[in-house]
């Protein structure tokens, strides 16, 4: 939320506090503000009132519209953790991705790193358990982490991510050819080896040099 909302956030609270009595004084809401303004926008804060209003019993407490308007910590770390995971998959250990949570940076962070998340040495199970649990430590703090604008992958600051390869094996030719002609592209900047689309690439190339069918169509 902004301070723009402020105003409104006060009514919100004041007619939750008609319904469910509690003396409702500038300090409470502004404890209540400093908590929730972080982490919610106006329109999931005035959703979550409205539903406690219909279900609740008595005056909510910040946690408590948190997981109205989020779902529970545990929902909302398993949803970070299907991020990460999407990432791994598009950007691999090679590039330096950035993420809108910061507690989902922390959690990478205390499991060692991007590079660590992309080339695990445990079972995915026990991954994802450890990130589940990193990112519920380190949620209550959320307003106090200092994390980095990205996370350091194999190549730096300046990793990106590599463009899409062509959907079809006659496509290669003229793609290293685009690429060539493209005086940003960096030809040690590559994709995780071990990623899905790097296996696809390699296929292709091996394809076109054993003279395969992919050789056969260009």
């Amino acid at each position: 939320m902004t301070p723009a909302d402020k105003e409104g956030f006060g009514r919100c609270l004041a007619a939750l506090a008609e319904i469910f009595p509690l003396n409702l004084c500038d300090s409470v809401i502004t404890l209540y503000w400093n908590r929730l303004a972080p982490k919610l926008t106006y329109q999931q804060f005035e959703d979550a009132c409205a539903k406690h209003m219909d279900k609740g019993e008595w005056f909510p407490k910040p946690k408590h519209i948190i997981e109205l308007a989020l779902g529970s910590t545990e929902t909302q770390a398993m949803e970070q953790w299907e991020v990460v995971q999407n990432k791994v998959s598009h950007i691999g250990a090679y590039g330096s991705p950035s993420f809108e949570d910061p507690v989902t940076v922390k959690a990478v962070q205390a499991m060692g790193g991007w590079q660590a998340v992309c080339r695990p040495t445990q079972s995915e199970s026990w991954q994802q358990k450890r990130f589940l649990e990193a990112w519920q430590g380190f949620e209550p703090s959320r307003k106090r982490l200092d994390v980095p604008k990205r996370l350091i992958g194999l190549h730096g600051e300046g990793a990106e991510e590599r463009p899409a390869l062509p959907p079809h094996p006659d496509g290669v030719k003229d793609w290293a050819l685009a690429a060539a002609a493209d005086d940003s592209y960096d030809d040690d900047v590559d994709t995780d080896p071990f990623s899905p689309a790097s296996r696809d690439e390699n296929e292709w190339e091996e394809g076109v040099l054993s003279g395969g069918d992919g050789a056969a169509q260009s």
